[in-house]
């Protein structure tokens, strides 16, 4: 029966679709906003009823730029034929009382299938751009789902993410799935879980604690610099993605584990590695709406998963395993004073928290996360920030009068004093953009309001009402492309971070930084990222390089796979080392 309704609907659909194309230039361009409009003289304006938003394309507009601007037909069939048989959709189902945006976002397969699957499964990961475009468009409150809210406002942000003691924030459960590590820290959907997995994890992750890595730190570096050296010596193109990638990787594996990975020692190991977990983040769109599919290939016996899996999810299923062994082996040992400290000795050991939270799944998880994200959101910083270092000479030269200044400035406290070094490592991760797409969090237990700055048509600003359980979130790319708080919001630009006539401008520009969010559940990692980056951003100015191959899209954010992702089919950013400065 239900199939029937659909195939009726999609017929009835075909037919609204074909009269809804424009036969000629004349005709309005614009489907979703051509009804409710009264005509209009020539040259004037529409009328609006109902208080309909109307936007109107130039009416020269061709028919090629219309499919170029709208819906293709296929879509177009798709969106109007279910809209017929999903018309009668139980209001009951979620709370749909309140209307903000697009009526059709209140279907739930509806927009599931077309915005939610198709944007980030069929097209390549554009939904972060979908939603800015609907912003652009409606205002800075859309609804974007049957449940769910997005709103571009940066004096919201700490009532989405950072709103004090005893407001509750939880994690959208829905949009949890893509990587398979439900029961990591940062996989934690209720507040309280959350809060007693993150205490037991903070005194590693301290600013105190982060300085103790100095020693490790130098010696990534001085390899780091040695690979510099005998690359000039050769003239062989080096990929800083791989160099980077290796140096985040071997620092987290030993704070982890207390051992050391030695992925700088093994580029070529570096670079598989790295594609690996590219491939992985590109599957977190499709793992989100059929992460059973990820699940059947974990679940597979070796022997079976080594001929149906493709290589590159294949490696991390085997990464994954080689965690979980790690994992086992610090489990089956009791602590000893030979036995060299780390977080995971330290989670075993806790006497705050519960078998459950000590489980080898569990773990395994958490270990999963930390080398992941400990590993490849620096990597990408560091690629933006050194290839602006070759491009922008006069950022170069800045950051090098600045260090030679301050001579003494070696460890990364010291050198996170500087103002100049700071503001380009601040800047590398604005345009990295932390994690690209929507972060979403639910209110439990009390509802939100958002009132409205201020109204076009002169009426008072309406107060939207979101009741709990309502999915709130915004975006780095809204948040950071906002052209009001940063101006050229493309452009890099550390200048943005060192002005001194307006420290109101300035303040708020710190405070709408959401590379590594706000609140209880920011990035538990950011100290150690900042380390990281300070002395390696210090170690880059002392060469001179030329890019090999490498354009500004190979470090552009170009796809949103949970984080900022380049040009598909990006080799990274290489170079040729050609002096010592």
């Amino acid at each position: 029966m239900r199939i029937s309704i659909i195939v009726v609907a999609v017929v009835a659909g075909f037919h609204a679709s074909a009269a809804s194309i424009p036969r000629s230039s004349k005709e309005i361009a614009d489907p979703d906003c051509s009804s409710g409009m009264e005509s209009a003289p020539k040259g004037g304006s529409p009328k609006l009823r109902d208080g309909q938003l109307i936007i109107l394309r130039n009416n020269r507009l061709k028919r090629r730029e219309w499919r170029r601007h709208c819906p293709s037909l296929r879509t177009e069939i798709l969106e109007k034929g279910l809209n017929v048989c999903l018309t009668w959709d139980t209001e009951t189902l979620t709370p749909r009382s309140w209307g903000v945006g697009k009526d059709w976002a209140r279907h739930d397969v509806f927009w599931r299938v077309l915005h939610g699957i198709m944007p980030d499964v069929v097209r390549p990961a554009q939904y972060a751009f979908k939603i800015k475009e609907l912003h652009t468009k409606y205002g800075p409150i859309v609804r974007i789902g049957p449940n769910d809210v997005s709103v571009s406002d940066p004096d919201f942000i700490d009532t989405i993410y950072a709103p004090g003691p005893g407001h509750k924030r939880d994690k959208d459960f829905e949009k949890n799935k893509a990587l398979g590590i439900n029961s990591s820290v940062g996989g934690s959907i209720t507040h309280d879980l959350h809060r007693r997995r993150r205490e037991a994890l903070n005194p590693f992750f301290s600013h105190q604690r982060i300085g103790r890595l100095n020693p490790e730190l130098a010696d990534k570096v001085s390899q780091i610099e040695t690979i510099f050296s005998k690359a000039k010596d050769s003239r062989e193109v080096l990929n800083l993605s791989d160099i980077y990638y290796a140096f985040c990787n071997d620092i987290v594996h030993q704070y982890c584990f207390g051992n050391n990975a030695d992925l700088l020692d093994d580029l070529g190991l570096a670079n598989t590695r790295r594609q690996n977990v590219a491939k992985v983040l590109r599957s977190s769109k499709f793992n989100l709406h059929f992460g059973w599919v990820r699940d059947m290939m974990r679940s597979l016996p070796p022997s079976i998963g080594a001929r149906v899996t493709p290589p590159g999810i294949r490696d991390m299923i085997n990464f994954r395993r080689a965690i979980g062994a790690q994992i086992g082996s610090i489990l089956a040992h009791k602590s000893s004073p030979d036995e060299t400290p780390s977080i995971f000795t330290h989670l075993r050991d806790s006497p705050d928290l519960p078998p459950s939270e000590k489980s080898p799944q569990r773990l395994e998880d958490e270990a999963t996360l930390l080398i992941m994200a400990g590993t490849y959101s620096p990597m990408l910083s560091l690629m933006v920030a050194h290839y602006y270092l070759i491009t922008r000479p006069e950022i170069m030269a800045n950051l090098r009068s600045e260090l030679a200044a301050h001579p003494s400035a070696v460890t990364a406290a010291q050198l996170e004093q500087l103002p100049y070094i700071s503001a380009v490592i601040q800047e590398a991760h604005r345009l990295t953009f932390g994690l690209t797409g929507r972060n979403p969090r639910v209110c439990p237990d009390e509802a939100v309001f958002y009132t409205e700055k201020t109204t076009e048509d002169g009426r008072k600003p309406h107060t939207y009402t979101l009741p709990s359980g309502t999915s709130l979130s915004t975006s780095t790319l809204l948040v950071h492309t906002n052209e009001s708080i940063f101006p050229d919001p493309w452009r890099f630009d550390p200048d943005r971070w060192t002005i001194t006539d307006n420290p109101a401008a300035l303040a708020q520009r710190r405070r709408c930084m959401l590379s590594f969010m706000r609140g209880t559940r920011g990035c538990l990692g950011m100290h150690l990222a900042d380390a990281e980056m300070v002395v390696a951003v210090a170690a880059m100015a002392r060469w001179d390089m030329r890019l090999y191959e490498t354009t500004e899209q190979d470090v552009a954010f170009c796809h949103d796979y949970h984080v900022m992702c380049p040009r598909l089919g990006s080799k990274g950013v290489r170079v040729q080392v050609t002096g010592q400065y």
